[in-house]
């Protein structure tokens, strides 16, 4: 199983060597390296942190991107801020997508449609996903999270239904809030996929689509 979605600091608590550790011990093919950020603080140089983040993999066991959730960011400003991080080296770019939310004002509305325009890799919680952004984000081969966070899990049996339909691309995401209930497993990986309505073969074709983003974003470090 892989995980797109572990949060990690370079400062404080789920450092990137103890999250690597932790998914290695846990199961996990690939993961996700993935700091929040909504564009406004300072980025560090993805490209200075990557050669001994794979040398802390190559010790045990996970192959990783590293990369952003990009959050809280008003739709008009996802293409410009999703450029900046880019250039900054980021291999893997998260977009915060327009989940459910018990106080949801409308805030959020658009903000799928904005994503995929810009052109992220994955939309982290996407909630009730419309047909008309399934079908954009199919077109363009982006990543819609089925998400392990509440309330957005609700969510996930509406995606995996528009996934049948509109063959848009599936991965489970953690944002790595069970760090500290001992369940972060590639079991319970599994679990939430079948729980979501997922069959032996779309489960393996999800898995294989994960793989071929993770192989996608390895080949030019592997090339350089």
């Amino acid at each position: 199983m892989f995980d797109f979605h572990r949060i990690i600091s370079l400062s404080d608590n789920d450092l990137p060597a103890e999250v690597i550790g932790r998914s290695g011990a846990s199961g996990f093919q690939g993961i996700g390296l993935i700091l929040r950020t909504d564009g406004s603080c300072d980025l560090p140089d993805f490209r200075k942190l990557i050669p001994v983040l794979r040398r802390y993999a190559l010790c045990w066991g996970p192959d990783i991107l590293i990369g952003v959730e990009l959050c809280g960011i008003p739709p008009a400003m996802a293409e410009e801020i999703t450029a900046t991080v880019r250039n900054f080296g980021a291999e893997l770019i998260l977009g915060r997508g327009e989940g459910i939310n018990a106080d949801y004002s409308g805030k959020n509305r658009g903000m799928n449609l904005a994503w995929i325009e810009a052109g992220v890799d994955i939309i982290t919680c996407p909630g009730l996903l419309t047909p008309e952004d399934a079908a954009l984000a199919a077109e363009k081969r982006i990543f819609m999270e089925l998400s392990l966070e509440h309330p957005h899990c609700l969510a996930n049996g509406h995606l995996a239904n528009l996934a049948r339909v509109f063959h848009f691309p599936l991965t489970i995401g953690s944002g790595n809030r069970l760090k500290n209930q001992s369940i972060e497993t590639a079991e319970l990986f599994l679990a939430a996929a079948v729980g979501a309505g997922l069959s032996k073969d779309e489960i393996l074709e999800m898995n294989r689509q994960e793989h071929r983003l993770l192989q996608k974003k390895l080949l030019p470090v592997v090339s350089a």
